[in-house]
Parts: structure tokens; C-alpha cells; sequence
């Protein structure tokens, strides 16, 4: 029956002892099967016993998985498991998780739906700013109305508004979800307390100084997204609709049960290590370093560990929301362009999950509540208040080609206006690998004052001295109006070379990824980042030593 099905029409699926029994057949079996769901389980009996994989699996596509401490199943045979299997050709996917917990995590549920369904994360309508639609059940988004009576399947439509009602329509910002149950249904929300997730910056002035901090460590303990989120400094108040903060994130736990929406703004993610499984209401995106994911203010999400740890940043506006740059003279091209940022297809469960807990982020505040169900049964949806994913690597910057050096502006890939022409809540500015070809021209960046204070971070750089202050993870403040430049180092560097060596054309590296978030306000840090400072940082850029020659042509 197997072989008359065909392998790609035939899959096996298992928990515990059934993953077992998956897991064996797929090795012992003589006719060709597409793939196998096993979690929590391995091949049965002893490695030196049982028979060799009886057949060439090449094109069999596996998931494994297991909690490390598993008490009826011993990680070490799933890893095995995972190494014969793909000996003998299999494309295999190895899902652990931290804990003892014998159960099939939310990460697990999501990459077997990608495995079964054969959608990758990677399929969503593109476009930034536009309206999308999409449905995982032919039929499920209604046609015409956007309430019938009777939704399709029994579904429940549910709006929600990220702008007033009467916003014109360039800026109305809105979703239409249909789902199993509606979001409505939990219990009230309860104050919760987070050490580290506070905007306590009022108790202090705008921070003058330039100021350093080395990359967070780590967590040790089991850390989720939210419970590893820091709130790094920013300004203004979400209660008034203006302003931003940024936050640092580490986690080495998925967010299993457990899901987050943010009601003061929207979320800019920046990994800087590790992979992410984004997983929203409206669908899942994969994210990594050198990517970006785009969260939309009231979205419910949770952040999934693709690998075993994760490290980076979060932006977040308060008011208005990101937007690309205008290109102004370059034209129709260049910058960020909208067709390549990725919004996710739906992918829907139907799951009782008693005790399910609700994340919310409210007026700088942390809140709790329960429901008994997963968050993410939502069938189809269509809007332009949508989660986006955009690679780094699609963003063209605009550069001189003569002489002198660009201006900062020019490397915007995504920004949230103020009210004031020329001003932001906050610009992403990202640096890629590129030429550099200006003629004549001290290329270093020039040193500056600047009306915007800089928030800067280190996603990846090759090139950096392992000595040097600056590494991956880092972050560091130029506040506003502070002068600044470069390393006293680079700038006789620069000055040493010839007039030859100096113009020849220089690439930075291909690994290289830089990034500011640039703001109009003052930044104020909070209390955490105040206490972590690194008190050598406005020293490590070294001295400066005078060039001048007041003899004519000196």
C-alpha cells in the first residue's frame, strides 16, 4: 500500500512510544516513505543490537526531538537516532528543547505543520505597505463582507485597529481575522512583575555622555523572550503617542504556552545570534542575524528558538509607525524596496491549552492573563497591519562616487516619523558590506555633532579587533549634540597613506553588519543600563594628536 501511495503521500506520526515505533519503521521499512513526525522518541533497543537502516532514504524528511532531560527518553538516542537516519540519506531536523518535560513543545507543533503541510515559512505574499490577504482553508476568508453572519467554517471574524477609525486611508492601519475562538476570551489581566522590562528613565536627565556596553551574557537559567527582554534607554511616553525605547533580548528557551503583544508601539526585532521562529497570529516568519522581523503594535506573537540560544535588539515606536524612506533624487530605485519584505501565510490550530498564558505590555507597564486555548487559530486574514520579515542582504544603500562622505541618512532601511518635517521617533539605520570609492576624501566617518543621538549595535564584523572595544552584541549611545568620531588609531591610519593607496577603492567585509537606530529625542537610559555602563567607554577612543602646520602650504 505504502509503495502504491507514493513517498510524498506518505508520512508517519508519533509521541513517546508511538515516535518509537515511527522511528524504526521509517529505518526498517523496504518502501519508499515521504517523512516522520517522532517526538520523544528514538529507535528501539540498544545501538549494538538493532539492525542497520534497511533502505536509502535520500529524500525522507525527518523531525526529531526531545527535552534534554527527559526522563523516559534519553536525549542521546534521539541525537543517534538523527545521525543513522541521516546516514542513510534523510533530511533530518533536530528539535530540542531545555527541561525534563516529556510533552510535544509549541516549536515542534510548528516545524511538523511545515514539514506536513509543505509550506515553508518562506511562502507569504510580499509587499511592504500594502493590503495582503491569505487563507490556510480554501473558502475561509469571506469574499465580500467582512462580518457575515455565518462565517465560513464557523469562524469568528475579529478587527484590529492600529489607528483611529478615521485616519486617511494612506495611514489606516487595520486586520480582519478569522479564527476558531475569539481573542476575548480570557481572564482578566494582572500586574506582572518584570526586573529588568521598565522604563524607569524619568529619575533622570538626558544622558551627555558617550556611553558602552558590552554584549549581555547568556542566560544560565531557563530564559524565554520576554523574561530575557531589557529595556536599554529611550524617550518620551506611549501614553502620549510620541517616543521610543529600544531593549536588548537574550533567551535559550522557546516560548512554549506563553504568548506577548506589545499595546505602546511596534516592534523592531534585530537578532543578533540565533535564529527565530516568530510565530503571530497572522502566520510564522523565520528570522536571523542580518535579518529583520517588523511586529505590529497588538499583534499576539511568541518568539521560538530555531537553535539553542538567541541574542539581540528590539526597537520600539510609539507613535507613528515604521515606514520606508523617501528616495527623494535617487529616483523610482534603491534603499529598501518593498517587494522584498515577507508577510506570513496563516497557519492555524484548533488546540485546548488550559492555563495559557497572556503576555501584555501596556503604558510601560507588564501585564498577565490566562485562557484555555492557543492564541494562534487564526484561518485567514486580510489587511496592511501585517508582521513582516526583510533581509538586510536586499538593502541597496546609496553612496558619493566623487568625493566627500555620505551622510548617515543614506543607509535608512526603515523609519516612524514625528510630527516635524525631517524628524523620527527613530530611523533603522543598517550598514551593509559595500564600496567605498570616494576620490581626495578623509573616509572614515567624519566626526560630528549630531541633532539625533545614535543608538548603535553590532550584529557581525570580521574585521574587529578581538582587543577593541567594539564586539558583537555590543551597544553603544552618542547622545545628541555630543561630538564624536572615530578611533585616534583609524584617523592616523587614514592619514598615513599615500594619495595612491588612499583613493583606490576599498570594500568593507562581507560579514560585516553595523546598525544605529537614530531618534530626534534625547535618549534617557534606564536604571539597568545606567548600573552597567562601562565607566572607561567616552576613554577607548583614544587621544587625538594635532596636525597643524601654520607654514604656508603645511
Amino acid at each position: 500500500a505504502v509503495a502504491a501511495l507514493g513517498r510524498s503521500r506518505v508520512f508517519l506520526l508519533g509521541f513517546s512510544q508511538g515516535a518509537c515505533l515511527a522511528a524504526e519503521l521509517l529505518a526498517r521499512a523496504k518502501a519508499p516513505i515521504g517523512g516522520v513526525v517522532a517526538i520523544a522518541g528514538a529507535r528501539i533497543g540498544p545501538a549494538d543490537a538493532r539492525p542497520a537502516v534497511a533502505s536509502d532514504l535520500t529524500g525522507a524528511r525527518v523531525l526529531l526531538g526531545i527535552a534534554e532531560q527527559d526522563r523516559w527518553v534519553r536525549a542521546a538516542d534521539v541525537r543517534r537516532t538523527a545521525e543513522e537516519l541521516r546516514a542513510a540519506g534523510a533530511e533530518v531536523e533536530l528539535a530540542m528543547e531545555p527541561g525534563d518535560v516529556h510533552a510535544i513543545s509549541d516549536r515542534q507543533r510548528l516545524l511538523a505543520q511545515e514539514l506536513l503541510r509543505g509550506v515553508s515559512l518562506r511562502d507569504g505574499p510580499r509587499g511592504f505597505g500594502g493590503v495582503h490577504e491569505a487563507e490556510a482553508l480554501a473558502g475561509a476568508l469571506p469574499r465580500r463582507l467582512n462580518t457575515p453572519r455565518h462565517a465560513p467554517y464557523g469562524l469568528y471574524p475579529e478587527q484590529i485597529n492600529a489607528t483611529g477609525f478615521t485616519a486617511p486611508r494612506a495611514h489606516n492601519r487595520r486586520a480582519w481575522l478569522y479564527r476558531v475562538r475569539p481573542s476575548a476570551q480570557h481572564t482578566p489581566f494582572e500586574p506582572l512583575a518584570h526586573p529588568t522590562l521598565r522604563a524607569d528613565w524619568d529619575d533622570a536627565p538626558p544622558e551627555v555622555n558617550l556611553t558602552g556596553h558590552a554584549p549581555l551574557a547568556l542566560p544560565t537559567t531557563p530564559t524565554d523572550f520576554v523574561d530575557g527582554l531589557a529595556t536599554y534607554g529611550g524617550a518620551g511616553d506611549p501614553a502620549l503617542r510620541r517616543g521610543f525605547a529600544m531593549h536588548l533580548y537574550v533567551a535559550n528557551r522557546s516560548m512554549d504556552r506563553r504568548c506577548f503583544y506589545d499595546a505602546d508601539g511596534d516592534l523592531l526585532l534585530v537578532p543578533q545570534s540565533g535564529r527565530l521562529l516568530v510565530r503571530t497570529e497572522l502566520g510564522a516568519l523565520e528570522v536571523g542575524p542580518r535579518q529583520i522581523a517588523l511586529v505590529p503594535r497588538g499583534l499576539r506573537f511568541s518568539v521560538l528558538l530555531r537553535d539553542g540560544a538567541a541574542r539581540g535588539y528590539v526597537a520600539e515606536v510609539y507613535g507613528r509607525s515604521f515606514e520606508l524612506p523617501e528616495r527623494g533624487p535617487l529616483g523610482a530605485n534603491g534603499l529598501t524596496d518593498p517587494r522584498h519584505f515577507r508577510a506570513p501565510s496563516p497557519w492555524f490550530e484548533d488546540r485546548v491549552v488550559p492555563g495559557y498564558r497572556v503576555t501584555a505590555k501596556m503604558g510601560n507597564a507588564v501585564y498577565e492573563a490566562t485562557q484555555d486555548h492557543s492564541p494562534y487559530d487564526v484561518a485567514a486574514w486580510h489587511g496592511q497591519h501585517v508582521p513582516f520579515v526583510y533581509d538586510l542582504g536586499d538593502f541597496s544603500p546609496a553612496g558619493h562616487t566623487r568625493f566627500d562622505h555620505p551622510d548617515p541618512s543614506v543607509y535608512t532601511v526603515l523609519g516612524a516619523a514625528l510630527d516635524e518635517a525631517g524628524a523620527s521617533s527613530v530611523d533603522f539605520v543598517f550598514f551593509p558590506p559595500r564600496w567605498d570609492v570616494s576620490e581626495g576624501t578623509f573616509r572614515p566617518p567624519y566626526f560630528h555633532r549630531n541633532a539625533t543621538s545614535e543608538l548603535n549595535g553590532i550584529v557581525a564584523d570580521p574585521s574587529l579587533d578581538p582587543a577593541g572595544p567594539f564586539a558583537p552584541g555590543c551597544v553603544f549611545l552618542t547622545p545628541s549634540m555630543t561630538a564624536h568620531g572615530v578611533l585616534a588609531r583609524a584617523v592616523e591610519a587614514a592619514l598615513k597613506k599615500t594619495d595612491a593607496a588612499a583613493d583606490r577603492p576599498h570594500r568593507t567585509p562581507d560579514g560585516s553588519a553595523w546598525f544605529q537606530l537614530e531618534s530626534a529625542l534625547p535618549v534617557r537610559l534606564t536604571r539597568w543600563a545606567r548600573e552597567r555602563r562601562d565607566p572607561q567607554w567616552p576613554h577607548v577612543f583614544g587621544s587625538y594628536r594635532a596636525h597643524f602646520d601654520p607654514t604656508p602650504g603645511g
